[in-house]
């Protein structure tokens, strides 16, 4: 499950992931499994749609936590502008339709955006997140995991923050980083799965 044009995050993506849930939820039952809980889990768009999926309640099988990488948390198009210039967007409505699909007017697209950005979606039940974002990072703007990170300290859940000093969007630049990512990932998985 993917975005299409890179950083497309439609309701139909949010609920292709939650089909998705859905039938492995039936499947697994079929064959006789009980799945009482998952981590979800992306990098860059498949980290927003990962934290969609825990942050919206939608979820068919129970999240216990997320963990992404890179990924935007919120779609206010003035953050937006290295995108627009790279994808040709001559106006912000342009970037309303290639985020949403529709044609929005500018308070339209600030309703519509509360739907598809993770930031907007944590609240006091959300469940615990791991993130992990490059410093040199040209497609994603620093300023996402700061949202982000505001959001969960407003409503009070856990989280861990891995910083990447010396990468870009791949992270790549700082192994040290995502071995230290990936053992926090595994804690989690002990702690959060018993």
């Amino acid at each position: 499950i993917g975005a299409n044009r890179g950083l497309t995050f439609s309701y139909v993506n949010t609920a292709d992931a939650e089909l998705v849930e859905k039938a492995i939820k039936k499947e697994t039952e079929e064959l006789g499994y009980r799945v009482t809980g998952m981590a979800a889990s992306g990098v860059s768009a498949g980290g927003t749609l990962a934290m969609n999926l825990a942050y919206g309640g939608n979820s068919a099988i129970p999240v216990r936590f997320v963990f992404e990488l890179a990924a935007p948390t919120y779609f206010v198009a003035e953050d937006w502008g290295s995108l627009m210039k790279s994808d040709n967007l001559g106006s912000e409505e342009e970037f309303y339709r290639m985020m949403t699909g529709k044609e929005l007017s500018a308070q339209e697209y600030r309703q519509e955006i509360k739907k598809i950005s993770p930031t907007c979606l944590v609240g006091e039940d959300s469940v615990p997140t791991l993130i992990g974002y490059g410093l040199k990072d040209h497609c994603v703007p620093a300023d996402q995991k700061e949202y982000l990170i505001d959001a969960l300290e407003k409503n009070g859940v856990s989280y861990d923050y891995v910083e990447f000093p010396h990468s870009n969007h791949l992270l790549y630049g700082d192994l040290d980083k995502m071995q230290t990512f990936m053992d926090l990932s595994l804690e989690y998985c002990k702690k959060y799965f018993q």
